[in-house]
């Protein structure tokens, strides 16, 4: 757990920052981690799920100053979610849930 709060929406998956999709729909950022680049991102999402991070990592202050839940410490989520896939973000209790999307 690294940001308190739950939401759920349509997987982002994204190895790398880049622009925000068009439209207005808001998304799970789901990545390996972040820096000063993925702030954008932040704006439209509803929560955000990490590979690596702690409570001081860049991702989990950015999330609190957004008022987004975030999880990190799951290796490979970059690999195992979809883009589109539905996920409930649960950042008090550090837990993510997959649906079918």
């Amino acid at each position: 757990p690294l940001s308190a709060g739950v939401a759920e929406a349509a997987a982002l998956v994204l190895t790398e920052p880049t622009a925000p999709p068009p439209g207005d729909e808001p998304f799970v950022l789901v990545c390996p981690s972040t820096d000063p680049a993925w702030v954008p991102l932040f704006a439209r999402a509803k929560a955000v799920v990490m590979e690596t991070g702690g409570v001081l990592s860049h991702g989990a202050i950015v999330a609190r100053e957004f008022g987004l839940p975030a999880v990190a410490g799951l290796p490979g989520v970059t690999r195992r979610v979809r883009t589109g896939q539905r996920l409930r973000v649960d950042g008090g209790r550090g837990m993510v849930w997959v649906g079918d999307g």
